[in-house]
């Protein structure tokens, strides 16, 4: 019979999470519940931004209903008491009137509103615009809920039992208490540590080994799709002939008119990619240069032509230049690096390596030190 003054509180065993439509499939409703949130956390990098801004609001709205629910909960196990009815009948089929047990059960659906509400508020105030601080907070928001709501569950399901041993028969026990353990497997599994392990399992068995490194290579491309990014690059791939390179043109990025002086490529037919590091020596640099360059007229018996950062990236549209670096790396037939002393320490530099040998499939004879 009605045991609250709010009737969206009466609903059947399967109603707290979703309204009893599954009906004798709760157990399999209580891990999905449970573990939909944690492989939503899961599948998502920091560099998807739009993806983690869009998991963030959703977990917050998903957790704001959650809180309306065990608030609702609530007032009706404190109306129950109240007025000497029996408890609501998705916590236990029957119980002993004005049981201060009934109103213990209250207490707890409100602490756990309290974490959903609180959970809500750190997603809200979610550094967004940070994809990856806001990836960090939305996986540390869902860790804690796991480990309260899984505590909070056990102490009602104790409380339950308490004041009906037959409630354990019930499919909403069975419910229960499967969601207990997917989500005390989420407050395990949500470590920073065992996050980076699940994670490196799942790109194992979903892709190649060449194919995480281009996706690797694409998330370098500012977003946009690989088709787009590789045709944007060589629209704008450009080359310089050794032998307008003078020594102090490597000394300092400032512009010293070299891109002038250079003439529109096709990707591959550029000699080399010429990687080094600005606070090197230029004249240092520009040695190593020409002693390559030499060796390459005297085997080919043609100037050598390379791209070279100062010169071939557009001045003006530096940051939409950079965007297409994997493609004027794969445009160039070797990767010469002018190692000087800071040169492992510029991640640009490291970066530039790793890339080459991604898009030429670890060639180590065409990295030139």
């Amino acid at each position: 019979a009605g045991w609250g003054p709010l009737p969206l509180v009466r609903l059947e065993p399967a109603g707290v999470m979703l309204g009893g439509v599954f009906g004798r499939n709760m157990v399999l409703e209580g891990s999905a519940a449970a573990l939909g949130p944690l492989l939503l956390a899961l599948s998502l990098r920091p560099t998807d931004a739009a993806n983690v801004r869009a998991a963030s609001w959703l977990m917050m709205l998903f957790t704001l209903s959650l809180a309306t629910i065990f608030m609702q909960v609530a007032a009706g196990s404190y109306w129950a008491y109240a007025n000497g009815s029996p408890a609501p009948p998705f916590l236990v089929r029957s119980a002993p009137r004005r049981s201060p047990l009934v109103a213990a059960l209250g207490g707890v659906s409100l602490l756990q509103a309290l974490a959903q509400l609180l959970a809500a508020a750190a997603l809200f105030s979610s550094p967004l615009r940070v994809p990856r601080r806001a990836l960090t907070r939305l996986w540390h928001t869902l860790r804690c809920l796991y480990a309260t709501q899984s505590v909070l569950t056990l102490l009602q399901l104790g409380m339950a039992l308490q004041l009906d041993p037959s409630f354990k028969h019930s499919l909403f026990f069975a419910h229960r208490v499967v969601w207990c353990v997917n989500a005390i497997a989420g407050a395990v599994v949500l470590t920073a540590r065992r996050r980076r392990r699940i994670q490196a399992s799942i790109a194992r068995a979903l892709l190649p080994e060449d194919r995480r490194g281009l996706a690797a290579v694409g998330a370098l491309m500012g977003g946009k799709t690989s088709a787009a990014a590789f045709a944007a690059a060589a629209a704008s791939f450009r080359s310089l002939s050794f032998r307008q390179i003078r020594p102090g043109d490597l000394a300092s990025s400032a512009d010293s008119g070299l891109h002038a002086l250079t003439r529109p490529a096709k990707l591959g037919e550029v000699d080399a990619f010429v990687s080094h590091s600005w606070l090197d020596d230029g004249e240092a640099k520009f040695e190593a240069l020409a002693a390559w360059a030499e060796s390459f007229e005297s085997e080919h018996g043609r100037p050598a032509c390379v791209w070279l950062d100062k010169a071939c990236i557009n001045q003006e549209h530096i940051e939409a230049s950079l965007a297409g670096l994997p493609a004027y790396l794969s445009g160039c037939r070797f990767l010469l690096v002018l190692a000087g002393p800071s040169y492992l320490r510029r991640l640009w530099c490291v970066v530039e390596v790793f890339v080459f040998s991604l898009m030429t499939r670890g060639s180590a004879e065409r990295i030139v030190v």
